[in-house]
């Protein structure tokens, strides 16, 4: 298995669990990291991407599939505002996050485990692909952005759900009393 592989199928998540998981202030850097680590990986390992045809579908399926699969991660995760004096947002993720990400990964690795091992199995792939005119390029590309799209899509969540918090908080934040200038005397 290559390198690259690697890195998308255990890396990201095993990398993404050690950040997670307990109980973990919501910062910037924790929302930012998937997409700038995305557009620092994508450009040297998927530099031959299908532009047309029932590759592009096939990548593009991928990502919305990956999409799903970081809205159920998503969900298996609490936003909530931490004690004060702090006040700061912190993600709460346990046993059900973990599991929805292993099983993501541990999926894409039997999957890719059984393309490289079993031949029958590369055999039918391989027509399958050949049969729909998709390159081997896409394929693994569809591979790989299953995952980033599930990263990408998690974080966004994250994102929105903090951003409601927030605002919620301001709406209901106690205004103080406006200080209307005393006329001086005269």
């Amino acid at each position: 298995m290559s390198t690259s592989l690697w890195i998308s199928l255990l890396v990201v998540p095993v990398a993404v669990l050690l950040v997670d998981l307990g109980r973990r202030r919501l910062t910037a850097l924790r929302l930012w990291r998937p997409l700038i680590m995305t557009a620092v990986i994508v450009p040297f390992v998927a530099p031959k991407m299908d532009l047309g045809g029932k590759g592009l579908a096939l990548e593009a399926g991928a990502c919305v599939a990956g999409v799903l699969f970081g809205l159920l991660a998503a969900a298996c995760m609490r936003v909530e505002r931490a004690e004060a004096p702090t006040d700061s947002l912190v993600t709460v993720a346990g046993l059900p996050y973990a599991l929805v990400w292993v099983a993501f990964a541990l999926a894409r690795l039997a999957f890719v485990w059984e393309t490289e091992n079993n031949k029958s199995f590369a055999r039918a792939l391989g027509q399958w692909l050949m049969d729909n005119r998709i390159s081997v390029a896409a394929f693994a590309d569809a591979i790989m952005f299953l995952g980033f799209a599930m990263l990408i899509a998690h974080r966004g969540a994250l994102f929105w759900r903090g951003r409601s918090l927030t605002r919620t908080a301001l709406a209901v934040a106690p205004v103080a009393p406006a200080t209307v200038p005393s006329a001086g005397r005269q």
